[in-house]
């Protein structure tokens, strides 16, 4: 709870430069973990600094030194390529492992925000799964949110809860993801990121993702360009949804 209030303190004041990923994982046997975390649960940052390099360890002290919180076990940050951080996730999600996502938009987070987000993490089914707090702002909120098909661009944060596992039955993983996205419906602010719904959220959730404004814009051009509904296997925008679903 203390290294996730922490998290947020930086966030609230960071400058546009200074972006972070919140995760609560299971340690990887990987070399750059200590022995003694290895398959732990723990609180990684993921931070990129994009801004003037010399200024980046100003920006990052908060993490390094953090006021209120534990010091950090782990600390890798450095300059890194682009392209190297665009691969940092990718080991921890690799093709062939099962998934069940949930997502969720929302506004500013409290303290029993935080501990229902620790109660996620300490209730995890499985060592492959995941609870992911991405801060927004910035650019984003520089646009207007019906200006777009991205509707909800004055959210502070987007959870991801990803239940995942290599084989067997579905469930307790399916439902852990369900009940750790409903402890955080409280904070959000209508919808989640439609690249996150799952196939069995219906047509409601993707309503919600949208906004109804921008969905029923959707729906008219999906009537004018896909009438048909051929483009469907996706969270799809049916073409009569206007007609068939309250708003």
């Amino acid at each position: 709870a203390a290294v996730l209030t922490r998290a947020v303190e930086v966030i609230a004041a960071a400058p546009r430069e200074l972006s972070l990923a919140v995760a609560q994982v299971t340690a990887p046997p990987a070399p750059f973990v200590p022995e003694h975390l290895h398959f732990r649960p723990v609180v990684g940052v993921a931070v990129m600094w994009a801004g003037d390099p010399s200024d980046g360890p100003d920006a990052v002290a908060p993490l390094r030194v953090p006021a209120g919180a534990p010091m950090p076990t782990v600390d890798e940050l450095a300059v890194q390529p682009y392209c190297a951080i665009q691969q940092w996730f990718d080991d921890g999600a690799p093709h062939g492992r099962r998934y069940h996502v949930r997502s969720e938009w929302l506004g500013d987070l409290d303290a029993d925000a935080v501990d229902a987000l620790v109660e996620d993490g300490a209730t995890m089914t499985s060592p492959f799964n995941q609870v992911l707090l991405r801060p927004l702002g910035g650019a984003i909120g520089d646009v207007a949110g019906d200006a777009t098909a991205f509707r909800y661009r004055e959210a502070r944060y987007m959870v991801t809860i990803i239940g995942a596992w290599e084989d067997g039955p579905e469930e307790p993983h399916t439902g852990w993801a369900r009940r750790s996205w409903k402890r955080l419906r409280p904070w959000s602010i209508g919808g989640g990121y439609v690249n996150h719904l799952s196939a069995d959220e219906g047509l409601a959730r993707v309503r919600e993702a949208y906004g109804p404004v921008t969905f029923d814009r959707l729906v008219e051009l999906k009537r004018s360009y896909d009438p048909a509904n051929v483009f469907h296997f996706n969270q799809n925008i049916d073409p009569h949804a206007s007609e068939t679903a309250p708003a």
